[in-house]
């Protein structure tokens, strides 16, 4: 995302928090059925990882020019809080269900995120040399 500057990525960044808040707090009265399975999996949980998949890769965006190693080590523990606050929001809602799969689906999402934004950072790096 080099095209953009720090600060729109920013404020896409606090623009995509808003969503997933809104996201994991709005009441679907089962009329978006998940529960079906794809290759054994639940299909909320293929939905819970790509919501988070993202983060990683915009919050790699936002500090392009650090090492990566600084970054996602110091980035990383505070995106796996977020995911569980997203899930724990459900505990406190009576129309939503609080899943640990959801959560661990949350932070599959942010795995892969972060190795795809390490992924492109070195191929990235590698053309410009």
């Amino acid at each position: 995302m080099k095209w953009l500057k720090t600060g729109q990525i920013k404020f896409i960044y606090y623009l995509y928090i808003s969503i997933i808040i809104v996201l994991m707090l709005i009441k679907t009265d089962g009329k978006i059925k998940l529960a079906e399975t794809i290759w054994g999996f639940r299909g909320d949980h293929f939905v819970h990882s790509s919501i988070f998949i993202p983060y990683m890769i915009i919050i790699g965006s936002i500090y392009s020019k650090e090492n990566n190693q600084f970054v996602f080590s110091k980035k990383l523990p505070f995106a796996i809080l977020f995911a569980a606050f997203c899930e724990s929001l459900h505990i406190f809602l009576p129309y939503r269900t609080f899943s640990i799969f959801d959560f661990f689906a949350n932070c599959i999402g942010l795995g892969m995120g972060l190795g795809l934004s390490i992924l492109v950072r070195k191929l990235l790096g590698e053309r410009r040399k």
